[in-house]
C-alpha cells in the first residue's frame, strides 16, 4: 500500500449516487487485504449495501466481510453519538447533522470482530472498529467505520477529538513489523506505555529473528489473566494494545517469551 491511511467521506449518499459500486469495493478489498487503515464515513452506506430489499448478494457479502457489520435500521434515534465504554472514543460526545440536515444515519451491527465505539442510543451503534485480517490475507488491516457522516459534526472541538483518537488507532493498533532490512538485531520488551493506564495501554517488543513468541499478562497471584500474543513471528518490532475495560484495578505484570529469551515488566491498571 502506497497509502498509509485512507479517508473517505461519503457524506448523504443515497441508491440514485450508488454507494461503493463493484469497481470501489475491489479498491477497498486489496487496500485492506494489503494491510492498510481506512476511515469509512456517511450515512446509508449499510442501507444501501445489505438493507434495502433490492441489495445485491454481493454487496450484502462485501458489506459484512469488509466492513464488518450488518445493518441494524434507518434512521437512528437522535443526532448525538457518545464513545462506547472503553473503546477508543470513550468519554467523547460529538453532535452532528448542523453543517447540513441528516435524516437517515445508519444504525449497525458489529459482526467477525468488530467492535462499537460510538453509540446513538445504548441499543444504537454508530460506529466500530476493527484490527486484524481481511478476506483470505495473513495482513493486518485497520477499519473505523461511521454510519453518520463525520462533516456534519459542526463542533471543531469534537471533530479534532474524534479525528485525534482515530489516527491514533491508527497508529497503534497494528501490529508493525520491521521488515528483513530493518530487523532489531536484539531481543527486547520495552516499559508499556501509558503506565498506569485506564483502560488501554501498549507493549513494544523486538525479536532478533524469526521465533516462536508470546506475551501474556498475569495477576499479582502469578495467574494467567490475558494472552495477546502466541505463536511463530518474524524478525521485527512490534507493538501490541491492550483493552483491560474488563479488569479489576490493581498491579499486573507482562511477560515475553521468544525461544530461550524472556522478560518480565510490571504494570499498573488505574480505575
Amino acid at each position: 500500500n502506497i497509502y498509509s491511511g485512507v479517508i473517505w467521506f461519503l457524506g448523504d449518499e443515497s441508491t440514485a449516487n450508488r454507494t461503493f459500486n463493484s469497481t470501489e469495493q475491489n479498491v477497498v478489498k486489496a487496500y485492506l487485504e494489503g494491510g492498510g487503515k481506512l476511515l469509512v464515513t456517511g450515512s446509508e452506506i449499510a442501507y444501501e449495501l445489505i438493507g434495502r430489499s433490492a441489495a445485491d448478494p454481493r454487496d450484502k457479502l462485501f458489506f459484512t466481510n469488509y466492513f464488518k457489520a450488518t445493518w441494524g435500521g434507518d434512521k437512528a434515534d437522535g443526532s448525538t453519538v457518545s464513545g462506547a465504554s472503553g473503546n477508543i472514543f470513550a468519554g467523547i460526545t460529538a453532535t452532528f447533522g448542523q453543517t447540513y440536515p441528516e435524516d437517515y444515519p445508519d444504525y449497525i451491527v458489529p459482526a467477525g470482530g468488530a467492535v462499537a465505539n460510538l453509540l446513538y442510543t445504548p441499543t444504537q451503534v454508530a460506529g466500530l472498529n476493527y484490527s486484524g485480517t481481511f478476506g483470505s490475507s495473513t495482513n493486518v488491516g485497520v477499519l473505523v467505520y461511521l454510519g453518520f457522516p463525520f462533516e456534519t459534526i459542526t463542533s471543531l472541538a469534537q471533530r479534532t477529538l474524534l479525528m485525534g483518537a482515530i489516527v491514533h488507532y491508527f497508529e497503534t493498533s497494528t501490529i508493525v513489523t520491521a521488515g528483513v532490512n530493518s530487523s532489531p538485531g536484539k531481543f527486547s520488551l520495552e516499559q508499556n506505555f501509558p503506565n498506569p493506564f485506564n483502560p488501554v495501554t501498549h507493549f513494544q517488543f523486538a525479536i532478533a529473528y524469526d521465533e516462536f513468541v508470546s506475551l501474556r499478562i498475569y495477576d499479582v497471584l502469578g495467574r494467567e489473566v490475558a494472552n495477546l500474543v502466541d505463536g511463530q513471528r518474524r524478525a521485527g518490532t512490534y507493538l501490541i494494545r491492550w483493552d483491560a475495560s474488563n479488569f479489576s484495578s490493581g498491579v499486573y505484570f507482562y511477560s515475553l517469551r521468544a525461544g530461550e529469551y524472556v522478560e518480565t515488566k510490571k504494570l499498573v491498571l488505574t480505575k
